[in-house]
């Protein structure tokens, strides 16, 4: 009896640990990324359901990267300068309506990658 309620508590805790983690895995449905051996790189994603969008970004050189966030048409988060030499840096966007995203980076010498995530 004893081990019988031992086997099923464990497939319990398992089945749980499945249902905590289905959340998570859903967090990290879409988004898109690009890299240009220039100095700008744009992109676009569809699908975005809304709400927090992750941007990361680099640029090389010595100066300032701008890079920019813009949701059905609308710039909803960036037109931010940040340091060309610091290496790749990661932004949250909050609050973000649904659609289609459009972003964008530019800096002073190239390679440049951008990526958005959701």
């Amino acid at each position: 009896m004893r081990k019988a309620f031992i086997r099923g508590m464990a497939a319990t805790a398992v089945a749980g640990s499945m249902l905590a983690l289905s959340p998570q895995v859903a967090l990290a449905a879409g988004g898109n990324s690009c890299w240009n051996a220039g100095i700008a790189c744009d992109l676009n994603a569809s699908g975005f359901p809304g709400n927090d969008l992750r941007v990361t970004a680099d640029v090389h050189g010595q100066g300032t990267g701008r890079w920019g966030v813009s949701v059905n048409g609308q710039l909803v988060c960036g037109e931010n300068w940040f340091d060309a030499n610091a290496g790749p840096q990661t932004w949250n966007c909050k609050f973000l309506p649904p659609g289609h995203v459009y972003a964008y980076v530019n800096g002073p010498q190239g390679p440049v990658s951008l990526s958005v995530s959701w």
